[in-house]
């Protein structure tokens, strides 16, 4: 998961995820699972309005579009959530 990252704009850090993918895709790393933040907490270095599943899930697609095709269906996401889940309203 590329998290934490203190990256202010969503542009940069979809980015910084499409980058990821590539690289890890083009050291022949297999089965790779990208973690999708999932929470709203601004703790640390984590921007939520930028570092959040939208921009994950853009990053991934970016990165995917970009690498050999056989390797595609060994990349995925997974959902990370900080905590338990909480009630909705």
């Amino acid at each position: 998961m590329i998290y934490d990252t203190a990256i202010p704009l969503p542009y940069v850090y979809d980015g910084l995820v499409a980058r990821t993918v590539r690289w890890y895709s083009a050291t022949g790393v297999e089965n790779l699972l990208i973690g999708v933040p999932t929470y709203d907490e601004s703790i640390g270095g984590h921007c939520p309005w930028a570092e959040n599943a939208a921009s994950a899930l853009r990053g991934l697609k970016h990165g995917l579009a970009q690498v050999d095709p056989a390797v595609r269906s060994k990349i995925g996401a997974a959902v990370y959530a900080s905590g338990p889940p909480q009630p909705t309203r």
